[in-house]
């Protein structure tokens, strides 16, 4: 009977993380692939009926921003919406030299973050133009970004160069220069050598930590 209980529950963790991804906008592999998880991984909780480590779970539930009881079926709710004890952060359609980034003429929206994840800094949320990111980030997709003034190599930040619109791209280190870099074949690296980053300037405002699928 325990048994069985516990597979019932794991169903109900699949059609809850399908109902969660749809209300995101974005497909399980997507789901899967943003959070560094094996492909197939939430259809084989489903069909095998195993139980996710503390940890899987906990990561689900962050990312969603709804509880760990939620996520595996205990906790009765209707929407993600009736579940968020999350956190509110602007959504902005551009990020400008001069001007504040949540800007009343910038703010196109609000966007939800954990309250787990706004207590490790301040946040804002962009909606991506172009495909320079493609295919990782597309045209009207969501990014949650924590406000930095500095990355690591790999890190996708927002930067913005010479004054211009800010831009969305993967930050690469070198000993002689500082590299931004799109995913899109298409478009060339932009680099910058030490001194160019002061003159130029460059200045890094954000770390991408969350995707969220546009329409």
């Amino acid at each position: 009977m325990e048994k069985n209980t516990k597979k019932f529950q794991m169903i109900e963790f699949g059609d809850r993380i399908n109902a969660l991804c749809k209300d995101r906008g974005i497909t399980i592999k997507q789901l899967e692939r943003e959070l560094g998880i094996a492909n197939g991984y939430v259809r084989h909780v489903e069909v095998r009926g195993t139980t996710p480590s503390i940890e899987r779970i906990d990561l689900f539930a962050n990312y969603f921003g709804v509880s760990r009881d939620y996520i595996v079926g205990k906790e009765i709710q209707t929407t993600p919406a009736q579940a968020s004890t999350g956190v509110l952060i602007p959504l902005v359609g551009r990020v400008a030299a001069g001007l504040p980034i949540t800007a009343v003429e910038n703010v196109i929206g609000q966007e939800e973050i954990s309250k787990k994840l706004a207590a490790t800094g301040e946040f804002f949320a962009l909606r991506i133009k172009g495909d320079s990111m493609s295919p990782d980030i597309h045209d009207g997709d969501i990014v949650v970004v924590r406000q930095q003034e500095d990355a690591e190599t790999g890190d996708v930040v927002i930067a913005i160069i010479n004054g211009d619109d800010g831009v969305c791209k993967e930050l690469k280190k070198t000993a002689d220069a500082v590299m931004l870099i799109s995913r899109n074949p298409a478009y060339p690296p932009i680099v910058f050598t030490h001194a160019e980053i002061d003159t130029t300037p460059v200045r890094i405002i954000g770390k991408v930590v969350e995707l969220r699928r546009g329409f």
